[in-house]
C-alpha cells in the first residue's frame, strides 16, 4: 500500500484527502483470459481494470479509471459489439 498525493485523489465519501492506493485490480491476470480473448485484446482488457483506492480518514474503499483505462475500456466494448455484430451478420447470411 502507498500512499496517494493528496492533490490527487478526494474520498468520495468523506472528502479526505488521505488516500491509499492498493493498486492495479486483478494483479496477477488469469491465463484464461489470454486463451479467450488473445494478447491484444486481454490486454486491452487488463489495461482497463480500475485502481483501487482507500480512504486513511473513513475507510471507505473506492476505485477509479485512469483515462488510459477509460479508452481502453471504451475500445474493450467497442470491439465486442463489432464481435456481436460479425456473428449476428453470419446467422441471418
Amino acid at each position: 500500500m502507498k500512499q496517494v498525493p493528496s492533490h490527487s485523489l478526494v474520498c468520495p465519501q468523506c472528502q479526505g484527502m488521505q488516500i491509499i492506493s492498493h493498486g492495479k485490480r486483478y494483479a496477477l491476470y488469469p491465463a484464461g483470459c489470454l486463451t479467450v480473448l488473445a494478447l491484444p485484446l486481454a490486454w486491452v482488457h487488463r489495461e482497463s481494470t480500475p485502481h483501487d483506492f482507500e480512504c486513511r480518514s473513513c475507510g471507505h474503499r473506492f476505485a477509479r479509471r485512469t483515462p488510459a483505462a477509460k479508452l481502453a475500456y471504451a475500445f474493450l466494448w467497442i470491439m465486442a459489439a463489432i464481435v456481436i455484430w460479425w456473428i449476428t451478420m453470419a446467422v441471418i447470411l
